[in-house]
């Protein structure tokens, strides 16, 4: 029986002018967009392929044969330790890119108990981590203390004299992370069915 999915064959031109065959599930927009950003993607670490996934905030990519090792998968298999028993959820994300590969991060994570993790990652384009910090508010903390330290803390990297990339920071909030997963869910199906995946999918 014959499966209809949404991934389809695209040729493209590689920078050397070759030609290259790619499986998409996005739209013809979405891989201009990455075209346009693909040698700077490549130097961070992502895969040098158009993205599985692209909502109105989000791209995302799933790990295909051979790619588990790169650092855009590294980056989202790694967490801040925290009790095994712990539901954790993303709330919000800024990054910034600078000139010479260095990204910087900060990631509020909630936590099934109420609390959040307030964490500030610094990665090099070697891929080496000079800073991951995180401080965990507790359940009981207000509200309003909690998004005023989140605040002082993406205001104190965005005015730092780093020279940001010019759309920086690329912010995500939770509702994001909820359209994310949907559509990571459909997408991880349509891969399975395409043969796309390893046995193991990191995300």
């Amino acid at each position: 029986m014959v499966v209809d999915v949404p991934y389809r064959a695209l040729l493209l031109r590689s920078p050397d002018g070759t030609a290259e065959a790619h499986r998409v599930r996005v739209s013809d927009a979405a891989v201009v967009e990455w075209l346009r950003e693909r040698t700077h993607l490549r130097a961070r670490g992502f895969p040098d392929r158009p993205p599985d996934i692209d909502t109105d905030t989000l791209r995302a990519w799933l790990p295909r044969l051979g790619e588990l090792g790169l650092p855009y998968f590294r980056d989202r298999a790694g967490h801040p330790s925290v009790p095994s028993d712990t539901t954790l959820f993303p709330v919000y994300t800024a990054v910034w890119h600078a000139p010479g590969g260095l990204t910087t991060k900060v990631l509020v994570t909630g936590r099934g108990d109420g609390g959040f993790l307030s964490r500030v990652v610094i990665v090099h384009a070697s891929g080496d981590c000079p800073v991951d910090k995180v401080h965990r508010l507790d359940p009981d903390a207000d509200p309003d203390t909690v998004w005023a330290e989140v605040e002082t803390i993406v205001r104190a990297i965005n005015e730092a004299p780093v020279g940001w990339g010019p759309c920086d920071p690329l912010v995500t909030t939770y509702p994001d992370f909820l359209a994310l997963d949907v559509e990571v869910e459909t997408a991880e199906a349509d891969a399975r069915v395409a043969g796309l995946l390893e046995s193991a999918v990191v995300h």
